[in-house]
């Protein structure tokens, strides 16, 4: 399901593994006991990411379950209960799904809200999104019960604002939005290798997005070395200043503002080195397959951070190279000023055939 336990969940003291289901859960859910939508079910792992409250369980010790924005066909709020480290018989561990359904009636199939208000009653009550907490409760008109009032000061109810903060402390980057990600990647893993996990709604930018934030954990991490290299951290401090970086700390907004840019920057087609022409022309066309204008991006790219990556992706010898090729090409822009627009249109198509061609052959 998902190659990485959402913060969320890690807020709560789960561990960050994998987190999985079994042939026999969907099984359940799907077609012999829940009948839960299978377009619901799908929408599960990324809903994950943004709950509207999470609860201990109250029959299985250790659990967690994650009530979600999702409802089933009847109108019933979808709830996820997780099972925290379990260990297969291969020794693999990870954080298992035992079942997703919508909290009802079993006999007359209506909505079980006040399931919900009990468990807050009852002191299970471990995460509350107040704005969809809110929300949920005005949809469903119960009156859900007050949880400072419950909890006497004995307990820490953590909230959206305790999730935002550990978005932004935490190497967990989502490329779209957390309750809707295409993608994501975490630098922190128990194997010590980055993990790029694509989505549903992943498409061609993704993963170059994912990438991105990659690169930027690559530079600063490089730049902070004690025998740090002066070109690197030359070009992390361009990097800061073009993000606005106080001090060594990154946060998720800088991150997003380096990635927008790097598919900006990807978007352009031009390539940092001669070698690179035809990559980069493969990334224009798949970006601007997907993005009609910039603002698409989510973030305005900026454009300081160019030549921090025409670095990353090129030597110094390389980018004279691409200079010199530039400076070459100057005689032969200005005779195609002179062209009648058909015969421009026709000399621009053979020199594309003759660079594709040289570009298979090399």
């Amino acid at each position: 399901m998902l190659n990485q336990t959402p913060l969320v969940l890690q807020m709560l003291g789960a561990k960050n593994l994998p987190v999985n289901t079994t042939y026999g859960t969907l099984k359940k859910v799907l077609v012999d006991k829940h009948k839960l939508p299978a377009d619901t079910v799908k929408q599960v792992p990324a809903a994950m990411a943004d709950p509207v409250m999470v609860f201990k369980s109250a029959t299985q010790a250790g659990d967690l379950v994650m009530m979600q924005g999702l409802k089933d066909q009847h109108g019933a709020t979808v709830i996820v209960p997780v099972a925290l480290e379990q260990k297969g018989k291969t020794g693999y561990v990870a954080n298992i799904v035992t079942s997703m359904y919508g909290q009802k009636n079993t006999e007359t199939l209506r909505p079980n809200n006040q399931w919900f208000a009990n468990q807050i009653s009852n002191g299970n009550l471990l995460y509350q999104n107040k704005k969809k907490s809110r929300e949920w409760s005005q949809s469903s008109g119960l009156q859900l019960p007050r949880v400072g009032a419950l909890q006497h000061g004995k307990k820490t109810i953590h909230t959206e604002a305790d999730l935002v903060k550990l978005r932004e402390a935490n190497p967990t980057l989502y490329a779209g939005s957390p309750s809707n990600p295409r993608g994501s990647i975490t630098l922190d893993t128990p194997s010590g290798r980055p993990l790029v996990s694509l989505f549903e709604k992943a498409d061609s930018s993704t993963f170059l997005h994912e990438s991105g934030h990659l690169y930027l954990e690559m530079l600063r991490s490089l730049a902070t070395f004690e025998n740090a290299p002066p070109e690197i951290r030359s070009l992390w401090e361009q990097a800061k200043t073009a993000l606005g970086v106080q001090g060594e700390v990154l946060t998720t907004e800088h991150h997003e503002q380096w990635s927008a840019s790097m598919e900006a920057y990807f978007m352009r087609g031009e390539a940092p080195s001669l070698e690179l022409r035809g990559v980069f022309d493969h990334f224009e066309a798949w970006l601007k397959a997907i993005y009609n204008t910039f603002r698409s991006l989510g973030k305005t790219p900026s454009e300081d951070l160019y030549p921090v990556f025409d670095r990353l992706f090129a030597s110094d010898e390389q980018l004279a190279e691409v200079e010199a090729w530039h400076e070459a090409q100057k005689p032969f822009a200005a005779a195609m000023e002179k062209m009648e627009a058909g015969e421009r249109e026709a000399y621009l198509k053979k020199r594309e055939k003759a660079n594709e061609s040289a570009r298979i052959k090399a």
